[in-house]
Protein backbone atom coordinates (compact mmCIF):
# COMPACT_ATOMS: atom_id res chain seq x y z
CA UNK A 1 0.00 0.00 0.00
CA UNK A 2 1.37 3.41 -0.91
CA UNK A 3 1.59 6.31 1.54
CA UNK A 4 0.44 9.84 0.90
CA UNK A 5 0.19 13.25 2.48
CA UNK A 6 -3.34 14.16 3.49
CA UNK A 7 -4.96 17.36 2.32
CA UNK A 8 -6.53 19.62 4.87
CA UNK A 9 -10.17 18.52 5.34
CA UNK A 10 -12.50 21.11 3.88
CA UNK A 11 -15.84 19.28 3.95
CA UNK A 12 -15.48 18.54 0.24
CA UNK A 13 -14.70 14.90 -0.58
CA UNK A 14 -12.65 13.32 -3.31
CA UNK A 15 -14.84 10.72 -5.02
CA UNK A 16 -13.95 7.69 -7.13
CA UNK A 17 -16.73 6.03 -9.12
CA UNK A 18 -15.93 2.61 -10.58
CA UNK A 19 -18.02 2.08 -13.70
CA UNK A 20 -19.25 4.62 -16.25
CA UNK A 21 -22.67 3.19 -17.02
CA UNK A 22 -25.91 5.00 -16.13
CA UNK A 23 -25.61 4.28 -12.38
CA UNK A 24 -22.06 5.62 -12.27
CA UNK A 25 -22.75 8.65 -14.44
CA UNK A 26 -25.87 9.58 -12.50
CA UNK A 27 -23.87 9.33 -9.28
CA UNK A 28 -21.28 11.69 -10.77
CA UNK A 29 -24.08 14.04 -11.85
CA UNK A 30 -25.69 14.20 -8.40
CA UNK A 31 -22.33 14.36 -6.64
CA UNK A 32 -21.40 17.35 -8.77
CA UNK A 33 -24.63 19.10 -7.74
CA UNK A 34 -24.00 18.25 -4.08
CA UNK A 35 -20.34 19.35 -4.15
CA UNK A 36 -19.70 21.80 -7.05
CA UNK A 37 -15.95 21.80 -6.43
CA UNK A 38 -15.39 18.17 -5.44
CA UNK A 39 -12.82 16.09 -7.26
CA UNK A 40 -14.76 13.33 -9.05
CA UNK A 41 -13.04 10.57 -11.02
CA UNK A 42 -14.82 7.85 -13.01
CA UNK A 43 -12.81 4.68 -13.67
CA UNK A 44 -13.85 2.39 -16.53
CA UNK A 45 -12.24 -0.88 -17.63
CA UNK A 46 -13.09 -0.29 -21.32
CA UNK A 47 -11.65 2.56 -23.43
CA UNK A 48 -15.22 3.81 -23.95
CA UNK A 49 -17.64 5.39 -21.48
CA UNK A 50 -21.35 4.71 -20.82
CA UNK A 51 -21.27 0.97 -20.13
CA UNK A 52 -24.81 -0.42 -20.15
CA UNK A 53 -26.08 2.37 -22.40
CA UNK A 54 -23.52 1.66 -25.11
CA UNK A 55 -23.50 -2.12 -24.83
CA UNK A 56 -26.63 -3.21 -22.95
CA UNK A 57 -29.44 -1.16 -24.46
CA UNK A 58 -30.82 -2.89 -27.56
CA UNK A 59 -29.24 -1.38 -30.71
CA UNK A 60 -32.64 -0.53 -32.21
CA UNK A 61 -33.53 1.59 -29.14
CA UNK A 62 -31.51 4.65 -30.12
CA UNK A 63 -33.91 6.97 -28.30
CA UNK A 64 -32.93 5.37 -24.99
CA UNK A 65 -29.25 5.88 -25.78
CA UNK A 66 -29.65 9.65 -26.14
CA UNK A 67 -29.20 9.97 -22.36
CA UNK A 68 -25.51 9.86 -23.25
CA UNK A 69 -25.74 13.53 -24.28
CA UNK A 70 -26.37 14.72 -20.74
CA UNK A 71 -23.50 12.57 -19.46
CA UNK A 72 -21.14 14.09 -22.01
CA UNK A 73 -21.50 17.40 -20.18
CA UNK A 74 -20.11 15.81 -17.02
CA UNK A 75 -16.78 15.12 -18.68
CA UNK A 76 -16.68 18.11 -21.04
CA UNK A 77 -17.89 20.96 -18.83
CA UNK A 78 -18.27 19.86 -15.23
CA UNK A 79 -14.71 18.68 -14.61
CA UNK A 80 -15.53 15.07 -13.91
CA UNK A 81 -12.47 13.10 -15.00
CA UNK A 82 -12.90 9.96 -17.11
CA UNK A 83 -10.16 7.34 -16.72
CA UNK A 84 -10.91 4.65 -19.29
CA UNK A 85 -9.00 1.45 -20.12
CA UNK A 86 -8.16 1.08 -16.41
CA UNK A 87 -9.65 -1.91 -14.63
CA UNK A 88 -9.82 -1.56 -10.86
CA UNK A 89 -8.86 -4.94 -9.46
CA UNK A 90 -6.47 -5.64 -12.33
CA UNK A 91 -4.63 -2.45 -13.32
CA UNK A 92 -5.19 -0.78 -9.96
CA UNK A 93 -5.61 -2.52 -6.63
CA UNK A 94 -8.97 -1.68 -5.11
CA UNK A 95 -7.35 -1.07 -1.72
CA UNK A 96 -5.18 1.62 -3.25
CA UNK A 97 -8.24 3.33 -4.76
CA UNK A 98 -10.08 3.19 -1.42
CA UNK A 99 -6.96 4.62 0.28
CA UNK A 100 -6.57 7.45 -2.24
CA UNK A 101 -10.18 8.69 -2.25
CA UNK A 102 -12.48 9.79 0.55
CA UNK A 103 -15.44 8.03 -1.08
CA UNK A 104 -15.56 5.08 -3.48
CA UNK A 105 -18.77 4.13 -5.33
CA UNK A 106 -18.94 0.71 -6.96
CA UNK A 107 -21.11 1.01 -10.08
CA UNK A 108 -19.68 -1.97 -11.95
CA UNK A 109 -23.04 -3.62 -12.58
CA UNK A 110 -23.82 -7.29 -13.16
CA UNK A 111 -21.96 -8.27 -16.33
CA UNK A 112 -23.02 -11.91 -16.72
CA UNK A 113 -26.25 -13.70 -17.50
CA UNK A 114 -27.64 -15.80 -14.68
CA UNK A 115 -27.50 -19.48 -15.56
CA UNK A 116 -30.48 -21.83 -15.53
CA UNK A 117 -30.61 -24.04 -12.44
CA UNK A 118 -31.81 -27.05 -14.43
CA UNK A 119 -30.20 -29.87 -16.37
CA UNK A 120 -28.89 -28.79 -19.79
CA UNK A 121 -27.51 -31.47 -22.12
CA UNK A 122 -24.15 -30.94 -23.76
CA UNK A 123 -24.63 -29.90 -27.36
CA UNK A 124 -27.68 -27.71 -26.72
CA UNK A 125 -27.35 -24.18 -28.07
CA UNK A 126 -28.07 -21.91 -25.09
CA UNK A 127 -27.26 -18.19 -25.07
CA UNK A 128 -27.90 -15.53 -22.45
CA UNK A 129 -30.00 -12.59 -23.62
CA UNK A 130 -27.49 -10.17 -22.08
CA UNK A 131 -24.65 -11.68 -24.08
CA UNK A 132 -26.81 -11.68 -27.20
CA UNK A 133 -27.52 -7.95 -26.84
CA UNK A 134 -23.86 -7.23 -26.05
CA UNK A 135 -22.81 -9.06 -29.19
CA UNK A 136 -25.31 -7.13 -31.30
CA UNK A 137 -23.88 -3.97 -29.72
CA UNK A 138 -20.30 -4.89 -30.67
CA UNK A 139 -18.97 -5.50 -27.15
CA UNK A 140 -15.21 -6.16 -27.43
CA UNK A 141 -15.20 -8.95 -24.84
CA UNK A 142 -16.96 -11.24 -27.32
CA UNK A 143 -14.61 -10.66 -30.25
CA UNK A 144 -12.55 -13.80 -29.61
CA UNK A 145 -15.47 -16.22 -30.09
CA UNK A 146 -18.01 -16.13 -32.93
CA UNK A 147 -21.00 -17.03 -30.78
CA UNK A 148 -23.75 -19.41 -31.82
CA UNK A 149 -26.15 -19.42 -34.73
CA UNK A 150 -29.63 -19.50 -33.22
CA UNK A 151 -31.51 -21.16 -36.08
CA UNK A 152 -35.12 -20.57 -37.16
CA UNK A 153 -36.83 -21.97 -34.02
CA UNK A 154 -35.95 -20.28 -30.73
CA UNK A 155 -37.18 -20.56 -27.14
CA UNK A 156 -36.82 -17.49 -24.92
CA UNK A 157 -36.97 -18.27 -21.19
CA UNK A 158 -38.16 -15.35 -19.07
CA UNK A 159 -40.89 -12.75 -19.37
CA UNK A 160 -39.30 -9.49 -18.32
CA UNK A 161 -38.23 -6.58 -20.51
CA UNK A 162 -34.90 -8.19 -21.42
CA UNK A 163 -36.77 -11.24 -22.70
CA UNK A 164 -38.97 -9.01 -24.85
CA UNK A 165 -35.90 -7.15 -26.10
CA UNK A 166 -34.58 -10.50 -27.30
CA UNK A 167 -37.90 -11.46 -28.89
CA UNK A 168 -38.19 -8.14 -30.71
CA UNK A 169 -34.63 -8.30 -32.03
CA UNK A 170 -35.09 -11.88 -33.21
CA UNK A 171 -38.22 -11.10 -35.23
CA UNK A 172 -36.93 -7.78 -36.62
CA UNK A 173 -36.33 -7.30 -40.32
CA UNK A 174 -33.60 -5.26 -41.95
CA UNK A 175 -35.80 -2.17 -42.03
CA UNK A 176 -36.20 -2.37 -38.25
CA UNK A 177 -32.46 -1.84 -37.81
CA UNK A 178 -32.35 1.27 -39.99
CA UNK A 179 -30.56 4.06 -38.09
CA UNK A 180 -29.30 1.68 -35.39
CA UNK A 181 -25.77 0.88 -34.27
CA UNK A 182 -26.19 -2.90 -34.57
CA UNK A 183 -23.04 -4.88 -35.31
CA UNK A 184 -23.92 -6.39 -38.68
CA UNK A 185 -21.45 -9.27 -38.46
CA UNK A 186 -22.85 -10.35 -35.11
CA UNK A 187 -26.40 -9.98 -36.42
CA UNK A 188 -25.64 -12.13 -39.45
CA UNK A 189 -23.97 -14.77 -37.30
CA UNK A 190 -26.79 -15.00 -34.75
CA UNK A 191 -29.52 -14.97 -37.37
CA UNK A 192 -27.87 -16.97 -40.11
CA UNK A 193 -31.29 -18.56 -40.67
CA UNK A 194 -34.53 -16.62 -40.88
CA UNK A 195 -36.45 -16.78 -37.61
CA UNK A 196 -39.83 -18.48 -38.00
CA UNK A 197 -40.84 -19.51 -34.48
CA UNK A 198 -40.27 -17.97 -31.02
CA UNK A 199 -41.62 -19.65 -27.89
CA UNK A 200 -41.56 -17.38 -24.81
CA UNK A 201 -41.68 -19.40 -21.57
CA UNK A 202 -42.26 -17.64 -18.25
CA UNK A 203 -42.99 -18.87 -14.73
CA UNK A 204 -45.33 -15.98 -14.00
CA UNK A 205 -48.92 -15.76 -15.12
CA UNK A 206 -49.76 -12.84 -17.39
CA UNK A 207 -50.88 -10.41 -14.62
CA UNK A 208 -47.57 -10.92 -12.78
CA UNK A 209 -45.29 -10.81 -15.85
CA UNK A 210 -42.49 -8.25 -15.51
CA UNK A 211 -42.47 -6.84 -19.03
CA UNK A 212 -43.86 -3.39 -19.81
CA UNK A 213 -46.90 -3.22 -22.04
CA UNK A 214 -45.01 -0.91 -24.42
CA UNK A 215 -42.42 -3.65 -24.96
CA UNK A 216 -45.14 -6.14 -25.89
CA UNK A 217 -46.62 -3.68 -28.36
CA UNK A 218 -43.21 -3.20 -29.95
CA UNK A 219 -43.00 -6.93 -30.57
CA UNK A 220 -46.49 -6.98 -32.07
CA UNK A 221 -45.58 -4.01 -34.29
CA UNK A 222 -42.86 -5.97 -36.10
CA UNK A 223 -44.15 -6.50 -39.62
CA UNK A 224 -44.02 -10.31 -39.63
CA UNK A 225 -44.97 -11.08 -36.04
CA UNK A 226 -47.99 -13.24 -35.25
CA UNK A 227 -48.56 -13.11 -31.48
CA UNK A 228 -50.49 -15.77 -29.59
CA UNK A 229 -50.63 -16.65 -25.90
CA UNK A 230 -51.22 -19.77 -23.82
CA UNK A 231 -51.94 -19.88 -20.10
CA UNK A 232 -54.19 -16.82 -19.99
CA UNK A 233 -56.79 -17.28 -17.27
CA UNK A 234 -60.49 -16.57 -17.73
CA UNK A 235 -61.46 -13.63 -15.57
CA UNK A 236 -58.06 -11.89 -15.51
CA UNK A 237 -58.67 -8.27 -16.45
CA UNK A 238 -55.19 -6.76 -16.26
CA UNK A 239 -53.71 -4.71 -19.09
CA UNK A 240 -51.29 -7.43 -20.24
CA UNK A 241 -53.99 -10.08 -20.49
CA UNK A 242 -56.29 -7.74 -22.41
CA UNK A 243 -53.52 -6.76 -24.80
CA UNK A 244 -52.46 -10.36 -25.40
CA UNK A 245 -56.08 -11.41 -25.97
CA UNK A 246 -56.50 -8.64 -28.53
CA UNK A 247 -53.25 -9.60 -30.29
CA UNK A 248 -54.24 -13.27 -30.36
CA UNK A 249 -57.60 -12.31 -31.85
CA UNK A 250 -55.89 -10.19 -34.49
CA UNK A 251 -53.59 -13.12 -35.30
CA UNK A 252 -56.55 -15.44 -35.67
CA UNK A 253 -58.12 -12.98 -38.11
CA UNK A 254 -54.83 -12.67 -40.02
CA UNK A 255 -54.58 -8.91 -39.34
CA UNK A 256 -50.99 -8.75 -38.10
CA UNK A 257 -49.01 -9.73 -41.17
CA UNK A 258 -48.14 -7.10 -43.72
CA UNK A 259 -48.00 -8.27 -47.35
CA UNK A 260 -44.56 -9.65 -48.18
CA UNK A 261 -43.38 -9.75 -44.55
CA UNK A 262 -41.62 -12.86 -43.30
CA UNK A 263 -43.86 -14.59 -40.79
CA UNK A 264 -42.61 -15.19 -37.24
CA UNK A 265 -44.94 -17.04 -34.88
CA UNK A 266 -44.43 -15.67 -31.36
CA UNK A 267 -46.16 -17.73 -28.67
CA UNK A 268 -46.20 -16.58 -25.04
CA UNK A 269 -46.56 -19.47 -22.59
CA UNK A 270 -47.41 -18.28 -19.07
CA UNK A 271 -47.20 -20.27 -15.85
CA UNK A 272 -44.53 -22.55 -17.30
CA UNK A 273 -41.35 -23.58 -15.45
CA UNK A 274 -38.62 -25.31 -17.49
CA UNK A 275 -37.20 -28.44 -15.86
CA UNK A 276 -34.66 -29.68 -18.40
CA UNK A 277 -33.16 -28.86 -21.79
CA UNK A 278 -32.37 -31.99 -23.76
CA UNK A 279 -30.45 -32.67 -26.96
CA UNK A 280 -32.36 -35.02 -29.31
CA UNK A 281 -32.45 -35.96 -32.96
CA UNK A 282 -35.37 -33.52 -33.37
CA UNK A 283 -33.35 -30.63 -32.00
CA UNK A 284 -33.28 -29.01 -28.56
CA UNK A 285 -36.25 -29.94 -26.38
CA UNK A 286 -37.39 -27.78 -23.46
CA UNK A 287 -39.29 -29.80 -20.86
CA UNK A 288 -41.43 -27.89 -18.38
CA UNK A 289 -44.15 -28.13 -15.73
CA UNK A 290 -47.07 -25.89 -14.86
CA UNK A 291 -47.94 -24.33 -11.48
CA UNK A 292 -49.48 -27.57 -10.29
CA UNK A 293 -46.36 -29.56 -11.20
CA UNK A 294 -47.91 -31.23 -14.22
CA UNK A 295 -45.75 -31.73 -17.33
CA UNK A 296 -46.56 -29.30 -20.12
CA UNK A 297 -46.16 -29.67 -23.84
CA UNK A 298 -42.51 -30.18 -24.79
CA UNK A 299 -41.16 -27.34 -26.90
CA UNK A 300 -38.77 -28.38 -29.68
CA UNK A 301 -36.47 -25.65 -31.00
CA UNK A 302 -33.02 -25.08 -32.46
CA UNK A 303 -31.71 -22.90 -29.63
CA UNK A 304 -32.59 -21.32 -26.28
CA UNK A 305 -32.10 -17.72 -25.18
CA UNK A 306 -32.24 -17.21 -21.40
CA UNK A 307 -33.43 -13.94 -19.87
CA UNK A 308 -33.69 -14.74 -16.17
CA UNK A 309 -31.51 -11.99 -14.71
CA UNK A 310 -27.86 -11.17 -14.26
CA UNK A 311 -25.08 -11.99 -11.83
CA UNK A 312 -21.78 -10.56 -10.68
CA UNK A 313 -19.55 -13.45 -11.68
CA UNK A 314 -19.52 -16.02 -14.43
CA UNK A 315 -20.24 -19.61 -13.38
CA UNK A 316 -17.08 -21.71 -13.51
CA UNK A 317 -14.71 -18.85 -12.69
CA UNK A 318 -13.18 -17.88 -9.39
CA UNK A 319 -15.05 -15.25 -7.42
CA UNK A 320 -14.11 -11.80 -8.71
CA UNK A 321 -11.80 -9.53 -6.76
CA UNK A 322 -14.59 -6.98 -6.37
CA UNK A 323 -16.46 -9.43 -4.11
CA UNK A 324 -14.15 -8.19 -1.35
CA UNK A 325 -14.61 -4.49 -2.07
CA UNK A 326 -15.59 -3.34 1.39
CA UNK A 327 -14.85 -0.43 3.67
CA UNK A 328 -16.42 2.37 5.62
CA UNK A 329 -16.02 4.72 2.66
CA UNK A 330 -17.26 2.21 0.04
CA UNK A 331 -20.78 2.27 -1.40
CA UNK A 332 -22.56 0.29 -4.13
CA UNK A 333 -25.21 1.47 -6.54
CA UNK A 334 -27.41 0.08 -9.30
CA UNK A 335 -26.99 -3.53 -10.38
CA UNK A 336 -23.84 -3.80 -8.24
CA UNK A 337 -26.03 -3.12 -5.19
CA UNK A 338 -28.50 -5.81 -6.22
CA UNK A 339 -30.97 -3.28 -7.59
CA UNK A 340 -31.15 -2.04 -11.15
CA UNK A 341 -33.80 -1.92 -13.79
CA UNK A 342 -34.61 0.69 -16.41
CA UNK A 343 -32.40 3.77 -16.72
CA UNK A 344 -34.81 6.03 -14.75
CA UNK A 345 -34.49 3.58 -11.84
CA UNK A 346 -30.71 4.03 -11.92
CA UNK A 347 -31.23 7.78 -11.71
CA UNK A 348 -33.46 7.54 -8.63
CA UNK A 349 -31.11 5.16 -6.87
CA UNK A 350 -28.05 7.26 -7.68
CA UNK A 351 -29.74 10.32 -6.23
CA UNK A 352 -30.66 8.42 -3.05
CA UNK A 353 -27.12 7.08 -2.70
CA UNK A 354 -25.49 10.49 -3.05
CA UNK A 355 -27.89 11.82 -0.40
CA UNK A 356 -26.82 8.95 1.87
CA UNK A 357 -23.15 9.76 1.25
CA UNK A 358 -23.76 13.46 1.91
CA UNK A 359 -25.33 12.61 5.28
CA UNK A 360 -22.32 10.46 6.17
CA UNK A 361 -19.96 13.30 5.26
CA UNK A 362 -22.09 15.80 7.15
CA UNK A 363 -22.20 13.82 10.40
CA UNK A 364 -18.50 12.99 10.28
CA UNK A 365 -18.93 9.27 9.63
CA UNK A 366 -16.53 9.60 6.70
CA UNK A 367 -13.20 11.28 7.39
CA UNK A 368 -12.05 13.55 4.60
CA UNK A 369 -8.61 14.58 3.45
CA UNK A 370 -7.35 11.85 1.11
CA UNK A 371 -5.02 12.83 -1.70
CA UNK A 372 -7.44 11.85 -4.46
CA UNK A 373 -6.57 11.16 -8.07
CA UNK A 374 -3.11 12.76 -7.82
CA UNK A 375 -1.93 9.73 -5.85
CA UNK A 376 -2.78 7.33 -8.69
CA UNK A 377 -2.22 9.50 -11.75
CA UNK A 378 1.32 8.33 -12.47
CA UNK A 379 0.24 4.68 -12.27
CA UNK A 380 -2.55 5.13 -14.81
CA UNK A 381 -0.99 7.70 -17.15
CA UNK A 382 0.41 5.29 -19.72
CA UNK A 383 -2.69 3.14 -20.29
CA UNK A 384 -5.49 5.55 -19.41
CA UNK A 385 -7.89 6.72 -22.11
CA UNK A 386 -9.13 10.21 -21.23
CA UNK A 387 -12.41 11.68 -22.39
CA UNK A 388 -10.72 13.71 -25.12
CA UNK A 389 -9.14 10.45 -26.34
CA UNK A 390 -12.54 8.76 -26.42
CA UNK A 391 -13.77 11.63 -28.57
CA UNK A 392 -11.33 10.59 -31.30
CA UNK A 393 -12.71 7.07 -31.25
CA UNK A 394 -16.25 8.45 -31.17
CA UNK A 395 -15.58 10.54 -34.28
CA UNK A 396 -13.97 7.57 -36.02
CA UNK A 397 -16.98 5.32 -35.39
CA UNK A 398 -19.39 7.97 -36.65
CA UNK A 399 -17.36 8.71 -39.76
CA UNK A 400 -16.77 5.11 -40.83
CA UNK A 401 -20.27 3.73 -40.35
CA UNK A 402 -22.09 1.96 -43.15
CA UNK A 403 -25.31 2.81 -44.91
CA UNK A 404 -28.38 2.60 -42.71
CA UNK A 405 -26.37 2.68 -39.48
CA UNK A 406 -25.72 5.58 -37.12
CA UNK A 407 -22.38 4.18 -35.89
CA UNK A 408 -19.93 1.37 -36.61
CA UNK A 409 -18.39 0.35 -33.30
CA UNK A 410 -14.78 -0.73 -33.20
CA UNK A 411 -14.74 -4.12 -31.46
CA UNK A 412 -11.03 -4.84 -31.01
CA UNK A 413 -9.64 -3.42 -27.76
CA UNK A 414 -6.15 -2.75 -29.11
CA UNK A 415 -7.60 -0.96 -32.13
CA UNK A 416 -9.93 1.05 -29.89
CA UNK A 417 -7.01 2.27 -27.79
CA UNK A 418 -4.88 3.03 -30.86
CA UNK A 419 -7.61 5.18 -32.41
CA UNK A 420 -8.37 6.88 -29.11
CA UNK A 421 -4.72 7.76 -28.57
CA UNK A 422 -3.72 8.61 -32.13
CA UNK A 423 -6.90 9.13 -34.15
CA UNK A 424 -7.30 7.55 -37.59
CA UNK A 425 -3.52 7.66 -38.07
CA UNK A 426 -3.32 4.97 -35.39
CA UNK A 427 -4.92 2.40 -37.68
CA UNK A 428 -3.71 3.64 -41.07
CA UNK A 429 -7.10 4.42 -42.61
CA UNK A 430 -7.29 5.87 -46.15
CA UNK A 431 -6.80 9.63 -46.44
CA UNK A 432 -10.42 10.29 -47.47
CA UNK A 433 -11.67 8.45 -44.40
CA UNK A 434 -9.23 10.44 -42.30
CA UNK A 435 -10.64 13.67 -43.76
CA UNK A 436 -14.21 12.56 -42.92
CA UNK A 437 -13.13 11.82 -39.36
CA UNK A 438 -11.46 15.19 -39.04
CA UNK A 439 -14.60 16.92 -40.36
CA UNK A 440 -16.67 14.98 -37.80
CA UNK A 441 -14.34 16.13 -35.03
CA UNK A 442 -14.52 19.76 -36.14
CA UNK A 443 -18.31 19.64 -36.49
CA UNK A 444 -18.56 18.33 -32.92
CA UNK A 445 -16.28 21.10 -31.73
CA UNK A 446 -13.48 18.79 -30.69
Amino acid sequence: MSTHTLKEPEGIPSIAIIGSGPAGCYCAQFARKQWPTAEITVFEQLPTPYGLIRYGVAPDHQGTKTVIRQFERLFEREEVEFVGNVCVGRDLDFGDVAHAFDIVIDATGLPYDRKLDISVDEGCAVLGAGEMIQRLNGHPHHLASPGIALGPRIAVIGNGNVALDAVRLLCSGEADFEGSDVDDQALQRLRSATTTQIEVLGRSLAPQAKFDLAMLREVAARSGARVTARGLRVGDDDARTRCLTQLASATARGEQIEPGAGRVDVTFRFGVRPTAICHTDRGTEVHAIDHAGNPTETVCVDSVVTAIGFCREEVGRDAPADADWRGGNVFRVGWAAGHGGAIPVHRREARALVQEVARAVGDGSIALGCAGRAELRARTAERAVRFEDWRRLDAYELATTGRGRCRRKVTDLAEMVAIAKHGSAGVGVPSETHRRIRRAEVTAGR
